[in-house]
């Protein structure tokens, strides 16, 4: 089933040898909608299947050392920048 989770803000940073998983087996189905319109401090995830907001100009810069598990929509693989 799909899941969509709304918070304000995200602030998530693991290490590389132990990167937060964020996702879903299942493509386009973890949605994640930030109220707030900010992702803060993000680096050192692991994301697969996750649905960054709700059209094509929505951005969410996950950090550079983030690991890119496939199936990811509007993430953008970078340090620099906010959502939205």
């Amino acid at each position: 089933p799909a899941t969509s989770q709304s918070i304000k803000t995200l602030t998530a940073r693991g290490t590389q040898a132990a990167p937060i998983n964020i996702g879903s087996s299942a493509a386009g189905t973890y949605t994640i909608n930030l109220t707030g319109g900010t992702l803060y401090g993000c680096d050192w995830l692991s994301l697969t299947n996750c649905v960054f907001g709700t059209t094509s100009t929505n951005k969410a810069y996950v950090g550079r050392n983030t690991v890119n598990g496939g199936g990811n929509v509007n993430a953008v693989f970078s340090s620099s920048g906010n959502f939205f």
